[in-house]
């Protein structure tokens, strides 16, 4: 869902606050939606899949998550993992819908892959189930990292929605980015 609201500011001298500008709109970005329909919704623009691409390489975290994805890596010491990125949660029926699902197994055979060829091979999780999560990490004890174990308290296990929150979501998929 995107919302925007007006900011409202005092009306001076010759300016209508019921008139939009760039200047005065705050968009609300709520919800899973791809970049190419948020485009669409601010603008009424349509971008090519390489305007997507640039949009996506100007995105940048801010200084507070940028300290801890660096910490995270070289703590990590993320240059040598193989990444995987695993979604199950609110991706799974779409995903499925448009062929594009990639089950456990297909994890599990690239893994077995990278290590019959580099026994030392070491990986990096990122996910939003802690069901995976756990899986993954009691099959291959000491060979995967994640950024940051998910807790199963407080998860239904009916709930089809994310397990962790955006900030590790985005932190997630920035040090993807850093193998």
């Amino acid at each position: 869902m995107l919302s925007t609201r007006r900011k409202q500011k005092g009306n001076k001298a010759g300016k209508d606050a019921k008139s939009p500008s760039a200047e005065n709109e705050l968009y609300v970005f709520k919800g899973q939606k791809s970049l190419r329909k948020l485009v669409w919704k601010i603008g009424k623009i349509k971008v090519s899949d390489a305007d997507i691409f640039t949009l996506y390489s100007r995105i940048q975290p801010s200084d507070s998550l940028r300290k801890d994805i660096v910490e995270f890596a070289a703590r990590q010491n993320m240059k040598t993992r193989v990444g995987l990125h695993i979604r199950r949660t609110d991706h799974v029926k779409a995903a499925v819908s448009k062929g594009r699902f990639s089950t456990d197994e297909f994890f599990i055979n690239a893994i077995e892959e990278a290590l019959r060829t580099n026994s030392g091979a070491t990986f990096f999780l990122a996910t939003d189930n802690a069901e995976t999560q756990i899986k993954f990490m009691s099959r291959y004890k000491g060979k995967i990292v994640v950024y940051k174990e998910i807790k199963t308290q407080n998860i239904s296990p009916t709930t089809n929605t994310r397990h962790t929150t955006l900030r590790d979501a985005v932190i997630d998929a920035f040090s993807l980015t850093l193998l």
